[in-house]
């Protein structure tokens, strides 16, 4: 305005002035609706540096620099197509919105059937309801409360009292996990298990409490380094359980201190969950859908890499680009992924002050936001629907399903020590980065599966939902018989069980319980002869086999025993006994003493081969159960577990520099070649052999300080040694 009015022409001066006012305002205005430089901004993590056998939270603050970014006058991650002059998280000053998440992966607002999605974390977050409560009035959604039955929070033995001690990092975490979850899917429930530290075997219990608590959906965005051997708290078949890949890139190169590099972050290596990686969004305007997405790597990134100690579920290794990855037989992470670039974050309430800040309305990324994100596209989709481990799913519809993930093929998690770009990503070139894998998958986006992205991002739920359901197996029925009358108790264990309709013995439908995607309990029908025991759900019905034969015993004697031959053997066990006797059909166990048979076989109703376990030297009762009952207690049942013995050697006599060929006679022997040892004074024979219990062979080794000397052979099984027995057990080194 100053500018034109220098002019000196007062009409056409007014007339271009305001010309020129009007192009400002327009330029003015369209520069209010685009998002700020990354310079305007910096990003700091909410939880520091863990300790030893703890894992960190993974959530990043994008932290406003400049004046600019301070007024929230501006959009986050998104161009806006009216101006921001309220300074609202309605209007995506703060970061992603719902309606944005909803519109940039396809994805509808609320799940099918009922859908619990747990999100576990260490200590309390004292405001985590109230803040939900903000968050769903801001945005306009449902409301989410206790009182309503939505939102619960547990500690880690899953009550809701006493709760732990509250930190600030972690309760930023907390409120960024529960409002993702809600602000995806609409109508799930949100569970809240609080652990009362962020040391691994607290985060197992609370994870251990949520599937107790019935979660279908288990939410952890925290990891660090992975144990020598995989926890059982990941492992809940039938359960959706994410874990995020981590915000210090490939094998956490940029991590701050030494000990946090070198490995994929644990529990999103753990081949039974479903590691979440982390991408940067950009979305069209003004309908904010989908444009693009590439590796986040920049002022953070995304974490991955193979695991060291893990091996690859089979459904990663069947990868048709398997071997362009680079791991062999080990996981790689990431499985799946979704925004999680701070630059292009979400907004997040939280009023639980950390370093000092008293905290309201801010953008949060990492892959702390990928990861609820995930679990509840998963709960759109219905949740695991049957699937034991429901990562499986995602591999199958990236063939199956072609198009329903969007594929990531640009950028790479791997090193750069060069300064961002105004984007706020990395200043190098994707395979200046991917130098850190040798150009592998692992790190490199491309084409298909790869590491920093998995199989890719969603579009919308097609990809998480299983094709076909998968058809049941039966692997055991134990007992494998029982009598005609029925009504013994048989479990079923196999695969895919979960969602079972119906359970047959034969023709014969049973009464059953589900117990676990791996075991079912029934109770026999009456019936006869053997029969195949089948499973359906609805993925199909199980193919019969050897595996569930169930055979029916007719009601009447116990069995009996009238031999065993042989009635002896080495306590080291291995001994094929044959046991005569009566009413052996349908036999559910042969037990020496205490002690089941190592195996048995019934040959007929009046026969049985088992062979004998290790036990203590001296006689034991045989035993013979069926469905009606088990063997009486006779002499005749009696077995003897000797202590070995040695009554000869041949020859007697060899070369004090060893190596004679020696035939061992006696009793009390263990079969194979580690069952038996033999000391020739206090120095072990080699290479021997047993065709026996009652003979073996052995190499004479050298005699002691070479000298000639006579020795006492003695042989040890199980820790029994043989006892002094000359000149049987003589050896002489001439």
């Amino acid at each position: 305005m100053r500018r034109v009015s220098a002019l000196g022409a007062i009409g056409l001066g007014l007339a271009l002035g305001l010309v020129f006012a009007l192009l400002w305002a327009r330029a003015a205005a369209a520069s209010e609706v685009s998002p700020l430089p990354a310079s305007d901004y910096g990003v700091r993590a909410a939880c520091g540096a863990p300790a030893a056998g703890h894992a960190r939270c993974l959530a990043l603050e994008l932290v406003p620099e400049t004046a600019a970014a301070r007024a929230r006058t501006h959009p986050l991650g998104i161009t806006r197509s009216a101006p921001i002059t309220a300074g609202k998280a309605a209007d995506g000053t703060d970061g992603l919105r719902p309606q944005d998440l909803h519109s940039a992966y396809g994805l509808p607002a609320t799940a099918p059937t009922a859908q619990t999605i747990a999100v576990i974390d260490a200590y309390n977050d004292p405001e985590a309801e109230t803040d939900l409560g903000v968050y769903d009035e801001e945005f306009g959604l449902p409301a989410c409360t206790t009182a309503n039955g939505c939102f619960t929070k547990l500690n880690q033995e899953g009550k809701t009292s006493p709760l732990p001690k509250t930190e600030g990092g972690w309760s930023l975490e907390i409120s960024l996990d529960i409002e993702i979850a809600h602000a995806v899917c609409e109508n799930c429930r949100i569970l809240l298990v609080e652990a009362k530290s962020s040391s691994y075997a607290n985060l197992e219990a609370a994870e251990d409490a949520a599937a107790a608590a019935g979660a279908t959906e288990i939410s952890n965005s925290w990891g660090g380094e992975p144990p020598s051997v995989d926890s059982a708290a990941f492992d809940h078949p039938g359960v959706v359980v994410t874990a995020a890949a981590g915000d210090d890139g490939y094998l956490n190169w940029d991590a701050e201190s030494k000990a946090e590099r070198g490995f994929a972050d644990y529990p999103a290596s753990s081949p039974h969950v479903i590691a979440v990686g982390g991408t940067h969004l950009q979305l069209k305007s003004p309908a904010d859908t989908w444009e693009s997405e590439s590796v986040w790597n920049g002022d953070g990134a995304t974490g991955g890499g193979c695991s060291a100690r893990f091996d690859a579920q089979p459904w990663q290794q069947e990868l048709a680009n398997w071997s362009a990855v680079g791991c062999g037989s080990e996981r790689a992470v990431a499985d799946v992924a979704a925004d999680a670039d701070p630059y292009t974050g979400a907004a997040v309430y939280d009023t639980t002050p950390y370093e000092g800040e008293d905290l309201k309305w801010l953008p949060v990324g990492g892959t702390s936001l990928a990861t609820p994100l995930i679990a509840s596209v998963f709960a759109l989709a219905g949740g695991a629907d049957g699937v034991e481990y429901p990562a499986r799913t995602l591999y199958e519809n990236q063939i199956k399903r072609p198009g329903s993930l969007h594929d990531v093929e640009t950028g790479s998690n791997g090193e750069c020590a060069k300064p961002f770009n105004s984007e706020g990503l990395s200043g190098c070139s994707a395979s200046e980065e991917a130098a850190s894998c040798s150009q592998r998958a692992i790190c490199l986006a491309g084409p298909g599966y790869n590491g920093p992205t998995g199989v890719g991002t969603p579009d919308g739920i097609s990809a998480f939902e299983p094709t076909t359901a998968v058809p049941p197996t039966v692997a055991g029925v134990s007992p494998d018989a029982g009598l005609e009358s029925g009504t013994t108790t048989v479990t079923i264990t196999g695969t895919e069980l979960t969602g079972a309709t119906n359970v047959q013995f034969g023709s014969t439908s049973a009464v059953f319980e589900v117990t676990s995607p791996t075991s079912i309990t029934a109770i026999s029908p009456a019936g006869t002869g053997t029969v195949p025991v089948t499973v359906t759900t609805p993925g199909g019905t199980s193919t019969t086999g050897p595996a569930d034969q169930f055979s029916y015993v007719p009601v009447g004697p116990a069995p009996s025993i009238k031999k065993l031959s042989p009635n002896k053997g080495p306590a080291a066990g291995g001994t094929s006994v044959t046991i005569t006797g009566a009413n052996f059909t349908g036999a559910t166990a042969v037990s020496f003493g205490s002690t089941d048979a190592a195996s048995f076989t019934v040959s007929s109703s009046t026969s049985i081969t088992a062979v004998s376990p290790a036990g203590t030297t001296g006689l034991t009762e045989v035993m013979v159960r069926t469905p009606n009952g088990t063997s009486a207690a006779s002499t005749k049942d009696r077995f003897t577990f000797e202590a070995p013995t040695i009554t000869n050697v041949t020859p007697s006599t060899g070369s004090t520099t060893g190596g004679a060929e020696v035939t061992v006679t006696g009793s009390g022997f263990g079969l194979g070649s580690a069952a038996t040892t033999f000391k020739f004074g206090n120095t072990l024979g080699t290479s021997v052999e047993c065709a026996s219990t009652s003979t073996c062979t052995v190499t004479a080794p050298a005699a002691a300080r070479g000298k000639a000397s006579t020795v006492e052979v003695r042989a040890t099984v199980d820790r029994r040694t043989s006892k002094k027995n000359p000149p049987g057990d003589q050896f002489t080194y001439n």
